[in-house]
């Protein structure tokens, strides 16, 4: 069984030749190649692809190179594919590089009533390094969602889920243009397949680009796996509570938010009174805890669907204070005063209803330096779960129920000095969170 269809974009770019319109190149003025041994075109082409070529199923791919770096600091949009259907696009802003797919046009169908909603699938990234190939592949099936998705290097990403009906995505039944490349971007390998890839396949395919190790720290990264948690001295917890005493209460510090409350053996943490539209909060813990140690809470929002939950970890002022010392600036709850104000700190949102990604930032700046997979989000409703948060020198780690989630080795070049201090822990929930409960609290000290 023929499992990929190749149609003329495949056939314009790994000939090095013309199709419909594309430009002339030859092997001889582009002797590079990509890692699966591909000719690299240097400039932009356009190629005319012929009806039903992209279907209502399928997958489009293609190797990318940048002749300068992309950050978030770097505020550029680079459209890679580009047509009246369909579009891809490097997207370099805030603090992050977005991957973005969009499925537009006649190839974008509408619901019952009539109305249209963008087709996107996207990768969240901390950045996009230069002379380093990246291989992009998106992946549609109009009929089952949970096959779509974009990949870097053959790891699906994970970066939110678009609007899904029936009957979203349509063939297009006549001939259509599609513009490729980009000043500054090399491409090659650009291919259109006839049915979704899988994650199994893709990532078979990795391993057999030769020498090709794929990117590090830019995006999610393929991972299964639980942590060695041997060097947490769990006899010894350096704080430690079961939220069974009202009078724990008076160990946190509420900034924001409605409520900080215990009953019924929980932290509760209200960003609203019942009916009331809720604010931003965060919520200290006052006891300041050494350099490296296992954060370990049960946690369970209102809504999975519908809110965002962070914790901030060794927090000081960026003079080194105390996060209670009067001279710094007063807080509220409001987000940029813990991320771009006078605190230094990591902070993970390890649960983001909807998103699909949990982030690693450092501060202060808001940098975005890891990406990895919500756990989170996809629970049972009242689940309580388990998040810990290993942190040792210069490397951040975050489980839920025991199962990795991100990653980060801060190597303090690209991010600036590791946060490798004492300092404090926080709680955060957004405002539209309404209330986030905690079932248990706990610090352990490393061996």
């Amino acid at each position: 069984m023929k499992y990929f269809m190749c149609c003329a974009l495949l056939a314009a770019v790994t000939s090095g030749c013309a199709s419909s319109g594309a430009k002339s190149c030859s092997k001889a003025h582009h002797p590079d190649r990509t890692p699966d041994g591909d000719i690299a075109i240097h400039h932009p082409f356009d190629v005319t692809l012929r009806p039903n070529d992209l279907d209502a199923d399928g997958t489009l791919s293609f190797w990318f190179r940048l002749d300068e770096p992309m950050t978030g600091k770097t505020v550029v949009k680079k459209k890679i594919i580009d047509s009246e259907v369909l579009e891809l696009f490097l997207d370099a802003r805030g603090t992050e590089v977005f991957v973005l797919w969009h499925i537009i046009g006649p190839m974008n169908g509408q619901r019952d009533n009539g109305k249209k909603n963008l087709y996107w699938l996207a990768a969240n990234l901390t950045h996009l390094n230069a002379k380093q190939w990246y291989h992009v592949a998106a992946t549609w099936d109009g009929n089952q969602a949970e096959r779509n998705g974009v990949f870097i290097d053959g790891v699906r990403q994970v970066a939110g889920a678009p609007i899904q009906y029936p009957g979203q995505i349509q063939p297009v039944q006549r001939d259509y243009t599609i513009h490729c490349g980009a000043e500054g971007v090399s491409l090659g390998a650009v291919t259109v397949e006839a049915r979704p890839v899988t994650d199994a396949v893709l990532w078979q395919r990795r391993q057999q680009w030769k020498d090709f190790k794929g990117y590090t720290t830019e995006g999610y990264q393929h991972q299964r796996q639980s942590a060695d948690l041997s060097d947490v001295d769990w006899d010894q917890p350096v704080y430690s509570t079961d939220f069974d005493d009202p009078a724990e209460r008076d160990k946190w510090q509420l900034e924001g938010g409605h409520a900080a409350r215990i009953a019924d053996g929980d932290l509760i943490l209200e960003n609203a009174a019942p009916g009331e539209k809720g604010s931003h909060l965060v919520c200290w813990l006052k006891q300041e805890l050494p350099a490296d140690y296992l954060l370990e809470f049960s946690f369970r929002p209102k809504d999975r669907r519908n809110g965002l939950g962070i914790v901030f970890l060794n927090a000081r002022g960026v003079n080194g204070e105390s996060v209670f010392d009067p001279a710094l600036q007063p807080r509220d709850g409001t987000f940029r005063q813990y991320t771009s104000g006078d605190i230094n700190n990591y902070h993970i949102s390890y649960w983001a209803g909807g998103r699909g990604c949990a982030n690693v930032r450092k501060n202060s700046g808001f940098q975005l330096v890891g990406v990895g997979k919500d756990l989170v989000y996809e629970a049972p409703n009242d689940a309580m779960q388990k998040i810990q948060i290993h942190k040792k020198g210069e490397t951040v780690t975050l489980l839920v129920d025991g199962e990795v989630a991100v990653i980060f080795d801060d190597d303090e070049q690209q991010y600036g000095h590791v946060h490798n201090h004492k300092g404090w822990i926080a709680l955060r929930q957004m405002g539209h969170t309404e209330w986030g409960r905690y079932g248990y609290l706990r610090v352990y000290p490393l061996k």
